[in-house]
Order: C-alpha cells, then sequence, then structure tokens
C-alpha cells in the first residue's frame, strides 16, 4: 500500500514530535499524573441530604444522596463514585430540596439498582483502586476476583450479575460516567474472557445479542 502523503504526514510528524516532547518535560507529566489520580474522600452517609431522584427507562425511581452522585472534592474534580453526567446536567454547587429528578432513559431498572447498590456502598467504603496494568489479567498465575474487595467480588460474582447485566453495568457506568464502576466492570469482563478463544467469546457475544433482541 502507499505511504501517506506529505501533507498527511506533516500533522503526524508534528503529533508524534509533540508527544514526545511532552513526556520528557516533567511539568507536563506531572500534570498528566495529576489528572489521571484517584480523588480521596472522606466517608459519605448515604442517607444525607439533600437528595436526587434517579428515574430508570422503565420509570421506577431511586434516591441517592447529592453528596453521593453530584459528589466532587476541593479542587472541583468528581469522585470517583460520582456521575460526571449528573454533575455536568445538574451543577455541582446546586442545592437541592429533594424534588429534582433525572430521567435516565438508557438505564434499565435492574442496572440502576446495582448501580446505586455500588456507589451507595462505596461512599462509607471507598473503593480500592484495581491494579494495573490490566494485562496482568491474562497471566495464568493472576485471578482478578483475589485482586478485590469483598463486596465488589460479591458485586460482579452475585447470581442476578450475568453476563448481561455486566454489560448493561459497563454501558450504565460510561453512561454516567462514574469512574469506580467503569475501573471495576470492564476489568471484570477481561478475566471473563481471559485464556478463551476468539470463537468462545464470539459464542459469548452472540448468546447475550439473541438475548436482548428477545428483550430479556
Amino acid at each position: 500500500s502507499e505511504g501517506p502523503s506529505g501533507s498527511a504526514a506533516a500533522p503526524a510528524a508534528a503529533s508524534a514530535a509533540a508527544a514526545a516532547a511532552a513526556s520528557t518535560d516533567p511539568a507536563i507529566a506531572a500534570k498528566a499524573a495529576a489528572m489521571h489520580a484517584r480523588v480521596s474522600y472522606e466517608p459519605i452517609d448515604p442517607a444525607s441530604a439533600p437528595r436526587i431522584t434517579l428515574v430508570s427507562l422503565e420509570g421506577v425511581e431511586f434516591e441517592v444522596a447529592r453528596a453521593i452522585i453530584c459528589g466532587v472534592n476541593g479542587e472541583g474534580h468528581a469522585l470517583p463514585i460520582a456521575s460526571q453526567f449528573i454533575i455536568d446536567m445538574q451543577g455541582a454547587e446546586a442545592e437541592g430540596d429533594g424534588s429534582e429528578r433525572v430521567e435516565l432513559s438508557r438505564v434499565h431498572t435492574k442496572t440502576l439498582e446495582a448501580v446505586v447498590k455500588f456507589i451507595n456502598h462505596h461512599a462509607v467504603h471507598p473503593m480500592e483502586e484495581i491494579k494495573r496494568p490490566l494485562e496482568l489479567q491474562y497471566k495464568e498465575s493472576f485471578n482478578f476476583d483475589d485482586s478485590i474487595s469483598e463486596f465488589d467480588r460479591e458485586f460482579v460474582n452475585e447470581p442476578a450479575c450475568n453476563m448481561e447485566l455486566l454489560l448493561r453495568l459497563i454501558e450504565a457506568a460510561n453512561y454516567l460516567s462514574i469512574s469506580d464502576l467503569t475501573s471495576l466492570t470492564p476489568a471484570k469482563m477481561m478475566s471473563l474472557i481471559k485464556n478463551k478463544s476468539q470463537e468462545e467469546i464470539q459464542a459469548m457475544f452472540r448468546d447475550l445479542m439473541h438475548l436482548r433482541a428477545a428483550g430479556h
């Protein structure tokens, strides 16, 4: 195949040069590390007020503490249990009076129930950071379930959390932009497909798509 034209190669070369320069600049490297650093927080009472009502696709309501779902630290960074999507929608500094409702038309009831359970638990017991790099999971000796807390292990392994719910949780975590949930659920999915052949993985997701098409 033909190589890139001169006009296309120039921007690509410039981008590569900028990336190389950034990687050797201590100030830029420190800023990047700070952006990806885990935001710590003190335990939050799930029963605290004010409250926000989350409404699932089917119209079922779940009340959560604003301090959890819209929690930010002193620098304005979302807590790892908070939803950046809802923070952006509601405004982190807005005062709630218990009547605020957020309709989540892309999150089913069972999924939203699991999300609320997850963030309420980790509001009191901050989640342990998932070990990186995730590629470690592909080593025979690495057991993902042994690397997470008892609650998280039960959360992703309980019978109700089947492949379909796990996939919906991954989708909800990304839609709501909840950092801890976007760390846990894809990592669990990776552990499930570890050491499986391409054909086995395709079969797993084909069966899952058939279940969805059938309305399950």
